[in-house]
């Protein structure tokens, strides 16, 4: 009969192992979040300092973010 009554212990366990689990979640992506707004807010300024900051008619820069490494450190690699 100690099985009958383990099993809503068990149960019970999951249930909150479970809850937790989602919490922890729920708070991880509304961190994700923040931080998508942090970059969002981020990528305006710097395009509105852009367009602040650079002459009309004159070179604007061209910023690639794919590129995370300098010409020097690609020849030395080859």
């Amino acid at each position: 009969m100690t099985s009958s009554s383990t099993l809503p212990a068990l149960a019970a366990s999951e249930s909150f192992r479970r809850l937790c689990t989602d919490s922890l979640r729920q708070q991880a992506l509304e961190r994700l979040y923040r931080r998508r707004d942090t970059v969002n807010d981020l990528i305006g300024c710097l395009e509105e300092y852009e367009r602040v900051s650079t002459p009309r008619g004159g070179n604007v820069l061209s910023i690639n973010a794919g590129r995370k490494c300098s010409s020097d450190s690609v020849q030395s690699q080859t």
